[in-house]
């Protein structure tokens, strides 16, 4: 009874450890992927200037300011097209990594968030 007992709690702790390594692990990889898009800062995509990235737990957060009048919803789904058939991106949100595209317009208040995420590449 008391082996049973031992047998569950050690596979308990494992599990729990997996999980947190694991957790620590996306958390690490999102951290690692704001550095690399930081290190190429600012840069200029048509109406929009990427000033900023960094990481928040699973999440990879992309700061744009806009500049004018743009169809947001068309440019994500064609980032979300490119995000999906990168490579590195896809393996990446295949490991839990996520992006958070923040935009902001020319007084710098946020005007819109969208999601990036592997269930939007399954989509």
């Amino acid at each position: 009874m008391n082996q049973q007992r031992n047998t569950y709690v050690l596979f308990f702790i494992v599990l729990l450890s997996g999980c947190l390594s694991s957790h620590m692990s996306v958390s690490a990889l999102s951290d690692y992927r704001a550095t690399i898009i930081s290190s190429q800062l600012p840069l200029k995509v048509g109406p929009l200037t990427l000033v900023k990235a960094q990481s928040d737990g699973q999440y990879v957060t992309l700061y744009f300011n806009k500049e004018g009048i743009l169809d947001m919803d068309n440019l994500i789904k064609r980032v979300a097209l490119h995000f999906c058939g990168s490579l590195e991106t896809r393996d990446l949100m295949n490991r839990g990594v996520s992006y958070r595209i923040s935009t902001f317009d020319s007084t710098k208040m946020e005007t819109q968030i969208h999601i990036i995420s592997e269930e939007k590449c399954l989509n």
